[in-house]
């Protein structure tokens, strides 16, 4: 570690909500605390910080919050810059637009900390900003982090990131080491229950799940389709409009938000993820450590993680007939059915929370070590 063998690492990150970015900042950050030898960590939020902020400070994780408006950008970077010279972090891991934005230049012009960016997402790249602040991140972070490796090669050769600085540490899920998989017998003979676990925004695609619904419960009465996730944008109020035209009332259900996506996956019988563009998908990796067969729509990551249709079938993007042909394929064939649901839970020890712990515990010894230098 740094020479003082007490290396602080300040994770910073726009607005702090229960999202995927946030729990993989929470599993990573409690799962070094006490591995790596003097590394301790804050976290900044830059806008907001809601209840989800609990989670890190019950694992004795500070947070701070500048309750800092984007909009007024140089107000916010100076205040990210107070911030800096008053904790003096050795590392500066920024996450998202708003950490990096703010962040990376934060660090760069105080001189403090050694930077690392971690990629969760195909962040847009449309305004002048946005375009500024990718190809910024690209020449400041002396470190990059991409959570897939579908992700990685997008950045590169979409974003112009430098191959050199990118390295993959896939996002875990709580315990793949225990998965449940292979005792579902399958709806055959009964009709499906399907589940959707996205946060309501529209790159999630749950639209496109809705509007499968009128078709697969023609096919298969009774089917049910549950969707769990917070609306933070309103978006729920468009997929209330699908479901009240479709006259889906009896067969699709807005649950609202969960706090555990395995434990809902353990009453279904399929997980429909039918995302426009991810970085990663924890939520597939869930449904195979339960066991739970996946439809997903045919993406970069999705493809990488069900190894092109091994371990899950793909559904052509945005296509609703598409996703009711799979639910068919799985309702009629037991033997793909149970195929899958013993396979996945295989696949997915390979995002172990272990490994990548592992991977970022490598990470902050060598940023530690190039800021002790």
């Amino acid at each position: 570690m740094s020479r003082d063998n007490n290396t602080l690492a300040v994770q910073v990150i726009g607005t702090l909500a229960h999202g995927g970015a946030e729990t993989v900042m929470h599993a990573a950050c409690t799962g070094l605390s006490g591995r790596v030898e003097g590394l301790r960590f804050r976290i900044l939020a830059l806008c907001e910080a809601d209840a989800f902020a609990r989670r890190f400070e019950e694992a004795g994780i500070p947070v701070d919050c500048l309750h800092g408006d984007p909009r007024r950008p140089l107000r916010l970077l100076a205040g990210t810059m107070r911030y800096l010279r008053e904790h003096r972090p050795a590392i500066v891991h920024t996450h998202l637009a708003y950490g990096d934005r703010f962040g990376q230049p934060a660090s760069f012009l105080t001189g403090i900390g050694t930077r690392v960016s971690t990629l969760h997402n195909v962040k847009r790249d449309r305004t002048a900003c946005e375009r500024l602040t990718n190809r910024m991140t690209g020449r400041l972070a002396h470190a990059i982090v991409a959570v897939s490796e579908s992700l990685r090669d997008t950045w590169i050769s979409e974003r112009g990131m430098p191959p050199k600085k990118l390295r993959v540490i896939y996002n875990s899920i709580p315990d793949p080491g225990m998965p449940r998989g292979g005792r579902r017998p399958g709806p055959h003979g009964r009709p499906p229950r399907l589940v959707c676990i996205a946060n309501m925004r529209p790159v999630k695609g749950l639209v496109h799940a809705v509007d499968a619904m009128p078709r697969i419960a023609r096919e298969h009465p009774g089917a049910t389709l549950d969707i769990f996730g917070a609306d933070t944008g309103g978006h729920g109020d468009t997929l209330r409009e699908r479901i009240r035209r479709g006259q889906l009332a009896e067969c699709v259900f807005l649950k609202g938000p969960t706090a555990s996506a395995q434990a809902v996956l353990a009453a279904y019988d399929m997980a429909l993820v039918p995302s426009l563009s991810e970085g990663f998908s924890i939520v597939v990796v869930e449904a195979l450590a339960a066991g739970v067969p996946v439809i997903a729509s045919d993406i970069a990551v999705h493809r990488e993680i069900l190894e092109d249709g091994h371990y899950g079938l793909i559904a052509r993007v945005g296509d609703p007939s598409a996703i009711a042909d799979a639910v068919n394929t799985l309702c009629a064939d037991p033997d793909i059915y149970a195929a899958l649901a013993r396979g996945g839970a295989e696949r997915a020890r390979k995002y172990s929370r272990e490994r990548m712990i592992a991977g970022y515990a490598d990470l902050y010894r060598e940023l530690a070590w190039r800021g002790g230098r």
